[in-house]
């Protein structure tokens, strides 16, 4: 189950968040609740969708690459880079439930 996991994780990560396709990701990907851990984004698809909108508002040029992706049966770590201003790295650890991405947290350093 790990390695079907992790493409889901990646394969949502991409959907949302490279392609700006926030509805879609959630609708094959993830399930309701959501939840987001990241104090600065609400719960939900509509949390992810404004903040978004926010990144590329404030940093049009941002773009983002997967740089690792880590497994252990529910939970999925994925490390990535953003690239804007500054550049962000980030491990996004998520805990698939039932198959679809439930919960996602971020630890983000500058």
């Amino acid at each position: 189950m790990s390695e079907a996991n992790k493409a889901n994780t990646v394969a949502f990560y991409k959907k949302a968040l490279f392609e700006g396709d926030v509805e879609n990701a959630f609708r094959i990907y993830a399930g309701e609740p959501y939840r987001q851990h990241n104090p600065l984004i609400e719960d939900g698809v509509e949390g992810l969708r404004k903040f978004l909108a926010w990144i590329l508002a404030n940093h049009p040029d941002a773009h983002g690459e997967i740089k690792r992706v880590f497994a252990d049966g529910d939970y999925v770590i994925l490390h990535s880079h953003w690239h804007a201003c500054r550049t962000i790295r980030a491990a996004k650890p998520s805990l698939i439930s039932s198959g679809w991405k439930a919960a996602r947290w971020s630890s983000t350093g500058m």
